[in-house]
């Protein structure tokens, strides 16, 4: 039988490409994480004169002592950092391609293999439709859900891990206000997720009751058009379509909902998140430099949050 444990030992079988697609992942992580950090650091460093580990560090390779070259030399550690987490993700996505497809490759065959052992009772019950529809159809879901959901859990998840620890290094009390404030937009979202994923069920079992039925009258239709009934038969194959269609309505609008209701949260805590920046920077409790810093991890960390809540 195929489950997702099934599906995840398939997965592992891949050990070498698996581990270098995950080493690749962390690598990319490490590379992107200080991006955000470098230029707005260069505004307490350089603008309000405090010196800081960036321009120590560049003069320790370099003989510059000129803010414009400062800021050109962060300017291009950020442009080649950034260029090079774009080609290691390029080759993480190529990785998790390729497990993918021998993935779905060896689902589709152990389908056709069981076609043999299926009785034709049993067949004639399920319909040509329904076992296209698993042979087609679902498999391409998993093909998407391995290529592009397990793919991108890791990395969403390392850069989550990784932005979060960035953001308590540099004020904890801001960090634990977003990262406290994004759970309880994720349970919120997950609870009702749950109650849309049976309308989901409902939608597919529709469409394949759907393409079972088109696939048998089409398969009868010379029969069904010397008995002049296929005024009858298609008038049921479109009350079947109108099922799907009242179906997906009812699941595209009700997710939908769900999920800009969700970022709709989201943005406001960043809003909060924002207030109590600018309150701790005329505080004196935080530099402005490390302000921008935090808003830009902010608002990057709302794409792995984003990305996991379409995974759960």
């Amino acid at each position: 039988m195929i489950s997702i444990k099934s599906i995840l030992e398939e997965i592992s079988k891949h050990k070498k490409i698996l581990i270098g697609a995950n080493l690749v992942a962390i690598l990319s992580t490490m590379l992107t994480i200080p991006v955000p950090l470098l230029i707005p650091l260069l505004i307490d460093e350089i603008i309000l004169g405090k010196g800081g580990t960036i321009t120590h560090t560049i003069d320790h390779y370099l003989t510059i002592g000129s803010p414009e070259y400062y800021i050109l030399t962060v300017l291009l550690i950020t442009l080649f950092l950034k260029a090079i987490s774009l080609l290691l993700n390029l080759l993480h996505i190529r990785l998790f391609t390729k497990i993918s497809k021998e993935v779905t490759y060896v689902i589709r065959k152990q389908l056709l293999n069981h076609l043999q052992t299926v009785s034709m009772s049993e067949y004639d019950m399920l319909g040509s439709g329904a076992v296209s529809a698993k042979v087609i159809t679902d498999v391409d879901t998993v093909d998407k859900f391995v290529a592009s959901s397990v793919g991108e859990i890791v990395v969403e998840l390392l850069t989550l891990i990784s932005i979060s620890l960035v953001i308590l290094y540099l004020n904890w009390q801001l960090a634990l206000v977003i990262l406290f404030l994004n759970p309880l937009v994720m349970s919120f979202y997950l609870h009702v997720f749950r109650k849309v994923a049976k309308i989901k069920k409902k939608e597919n079992k529709a469409i394949e009751i759907f393409q079972n039925s088109l696939t048998e009258s089409l398969e009868l239709y010379n029969q069904i058009r010397v008995q002049n009934r296929e005024a009858y038969f298609l008038n049921d194959i479109d009350n079947k379509a109108k099922e799907i269609r009242d179906r997906g309505y009812q699941f595209g609008l009700k997710s939908e909902m769900a999920l800009e209701f969700s970022r709709m949260l989201i943005m406001y805590s960043h809003d909060i998140f924002r207030s109590m920046g600018i309150l701790m920077v005329l505080l004196g409790l935080l530099t402005i430099g490390k302000m921008l810093a935090i808003f830009a991890y902010a608002w990057i960390i709302m794409r792995p949050v984003d990305k996991l809540m379409n995974f759960m």
